[in-house]
């Protein structure tokens, strides 16, 4: 798939998104710290990940910063929405997939329930370890969703352990990937 760019809704002429999920800022003229304009050149933004797992990345626009999803920028891009559905789902369960082939608009509900709960995502499919509040080893599981359903627990609290370190525990253990 060639990539093709679109200028991001309400930050025309300083953002770009690609139809394969990347975002980029577009040379423009600024104010250094003593005034004096000079052409920053444009660049890909560096993709970063929330505490869900999603994609996001910093707009900035004199001087304030912005968080915006990935997913939700191409689709809004490339993807038509005449229902003016509100939710962007993954069709292959991997928030990381940004393509816009593998995004769609839905309800709410329909992205509650879409899929069998095995992600195509490669950071789900690490195998984790369980280890008490005391770092005694319990336990190994295949990936962050079969922890998760032991231990009666969300992926997304699991994650934030591993994954980013946000959280020191998740279900009243601790957790890491396995090296």
């Amino acid at each position: 798939m060639n990539e093709e760019w679109k200028p991001i809704e309400g930050y025309e002429g300083l953002y770009e998104v690609s139809n394969l999920g990347r975002v980029r800022s577009l040379p423009r003229e600024v104010k250094g710290h003593k005034g004096t304009p000079y052409l920053r050149p444009g660049c890909i933004l560096k993709n970063h990940i929330d505490y869900k797992g999603y994609e996001y990345v910093v707009l900035t626009v004199n001087a304030k910063g912005i968080q915006k999803k990935v997913h939700r920028l191409v689709a809004m891009a490339f993807i038509p929405n005449p229902d003016n559905l509100p939710m962007v789902n993954h069709k292959d369960e991997c928030k990381a997939n940004n393509h816009v082939d593998n995004l769609e608009w839905c309800t709410a509900l329909y992205n509650s329930n879409y899929g069998t709960g095995k992600s195509k995502c490669a950071w789900n499919k690490k195998v984790v370890e369980q280890y008490d509040l005391n770092g005694n080893y319990m336990a190994t599981y295949p990936s962050i969703m079969d922890a998760a359903k032991a231990v009666g627990t969300s992926k997304q609290q699991i994650s934030s352990c591993v994954h980013n370190g946000r959280s020191k525990t998740a279900g009243g253990y601790k957790w890491r990937y396995k090296e």
